[in-house]
């Protein structure tokens, strides 16, 4: 190892030591202060409800409705104990009649605020369909609330228009030191305009300056550094083109043996992955964080693909999620036809000769 890198690499870590002291400002947790909750524990791991809701004209509740007649709710909020600024996973699982549409409200409230919408699941089963959302939460307000409710909007062509509620968790959130809180608070924009922080003190404002001169004397080292590895990096290598990259992926994967195994589940996972790289190198389409039907709708205009290719390409990913989501488990020959439909798809899509990419 170099000298320079040697210096450089001494240079981070001090930065990152100042900067941590700057940012706690040297504060000790009080005798009487709650211990942190310990994640993944039995009693934090998650809380549930399970429940039904009956749809407007039912006669009876509960159980006993036919089941074209309610919808079968499961809420789940884990972990149900949090810390101050943790994040808090809320979903909602819904077994309902086929033919209905479902649409969730966000669940806000003043003390629960939405930090990131989770994937949106929505597929067929048998006479009814299985729907699934999430939602990451976080709240700064310490003790035991009720997460927020959601509201149900249902309707379709034998349902009348009709919202209904499904009811808050419990959860509870333990408070942390307040310089954690405040940092944090800070970085998630929760901060308040009132909350008028103290000026820095003279101890502080020394940290700060050594941070200062620590990060420009990092800087410059990184610079130096990057120069010299810039000399010395090979010439970029030309990625295959993107058919031939997706059709040795499937050989690779087929060659592990998870059709053999009764791996199913997973074989289709992947074998959605290797699609999804695929139309994002082929055709410009962002794929790998999107849904199946935001791909479709995409992928429903695109130039380069004929009617032909999408509706091949909608059956696959339609395979792929009843495997996934919904328990479905095809038979080999099933699955084999799977496999041969989604080559065919890559290689009708087989990219014009022209300028290749190259690896980063």
């Amino acid at each position: 190892m170099s000298a320079m890198r040697i210096v450089t690499r001494l240079v981070f870590l001090l930065l990152i030591a100042v900067s941590a002291r700057v940012a706690a400002g040297a504060a000790i947790l009080p005798d009487d202060a709650p211990p942190p909750s310990v994640a993944g524990s039995a009693a934090d791991a998650e809380v549930r409800r399970v429940f039904t809701i009956p749809l407007s004209g039912a006669e009876s509740a509960g159980a006993s409705l036919p089941a074209a007649a309610r919808l079968d709710v499961t809420l789940i909020a884990s972990p149900a104990r949090a810390r101050s600024g943790d994040r808090i996973l809320l979903s909602i699982e819904i077994d309902a009649p086929r033919d209905v549409r479902l649409t969730l409200a966000d669940p806000t409230s003043k003390t629960f605020r939405v930090t990131r919408h989770g994937d949106v699941f929505d597929v067929p089963a048998g006479e009814r369909r299985r729907y699934r959302q999430s939602w990451s939460l976080d709240t700064f307000a310490a003790g035991r609330h009720e997460l927020p409710e959601i509201r149900i909007t249902v309707d379709g062509p034998s349902t009348p228009a009709q919202t209904h509620r499904a009811p808050g968790l419990p959860v509870d959130v333990t408070p942390v030191r307040a310089d954690d809180d405040q940092a944090i608070r800070a970085l998630r924009g929760w901060a308040e305009a009132d909350d008028a922080a103290p000026g820095p003190t003279a101890r502080s404002r020394w940290l700060m300056a050594a941070a200062a001169g620590l990060l420009a004397l990092a800087a410059l080292a990184a610079a130096v550094l990057f120069v010299v590895r810039r000399r010395r990096e090979p010439a970029p290598v030309p990625l295959p083109p993107p058919d031939v990259e997706a059709l040795a992926a499937i050989d690779a994967l087929l060659a592990r043996g998870l059709l053999e195994a009764g791996e199913i589940e997973r074989l289709h996972r992947e074998l959605g992955l290797i699609l999804r790289r695929f139309l994002e190198r082929r055709f410009d389409v962002h794929s790998l964080d999107r849904t199946t039907p935001e791909i479709l709708r995409a992928t429903a205009r695109h130039p380069a693909l004929t009617d032909a290719q999408r509706e091949r390409l909608r059956a696959f990913l339609a395979q792929v999620d009843l495997v996934n989501f919904a328990r479905f488990e095809p038979g080999r020959r099933d699955s084999e036809s799977s496999i041969a439909s989604l080559r065919a798809f890559i290689e009708a899509s087989r990219m014009p000769a022209g300028p290749r990419e190259r690896a980063p």
